[in-house]
């Protein structure tokens, strides 16, 4: 009879042990889980060069003036990249569609975007020097003072 009643408690003692193993790798896992995964991207964008970022079409998101802000409407800037030392690209207006050339360069030590449009009664009229806010592989905010005050436009790629 003991061989018996011994033979019972080592079986529940085992049980008691795989039970306890398996919740223990459980827990162990998911742990793991949790470390390794996060719920954004941490990871910081690799900005690209000035002259690379640049290039493209930047989509006006929202401007701000006089305490407004108006959403973006599909104008938009389409920087070229530039041939030697000559920048040019394309500004639309989609309230009246639009187009107009111009030219561009980075000033002091790229935090100013200087934008000269060829024709003034056409397009979004960007000429000016623009200061620039922010600057990210995707977003381009500029601003500058105005005889309105401060104007920003925050363009998207």
């Amino acid at each position: 009879m003991e061989l018996s009643v011994l033979k019972k408690s080592l079986f529940i003692h085992m049980n008691k042990l795989n039970t306890s193993s398996a919740l223990l790798t459980t827990l162990c896992l998911l742990l793991f889980a949790s470390v390794f995964t996060s719920c954004k991207d941490d990871d910081d964008e690799i900005l690209l060069d000035i002259n690379e970022r640049i290039v493209g079409q930047w989509t006006v998101s929202e401007t701000k003036a006089l305490g407004l802000t108006i959403p973006g409407d599909g104008s938009y800037i389409t920087f070229n990249a530039c041939s030697g030392s000559t920048c040019t690209g394309t500004d639309f207006l989609a309230e009246d569609e639009s187009t107009s050339s111009l030219t561009y360069e980075f000033k002091s030590g790229d935090t100013v975007l200087s934008i000269e449009d060829n024709d003034s009664e056409a397009g979004g009229a960007y000429t000016g020097d623009w200061t620039i806010a922010t600057f990210t592989n995707s977003e381009l905010l500029l601003t500058a003072d105005t005889f309105l005050g401060e104007v920003s436009i925050k363009f998207n790629k």
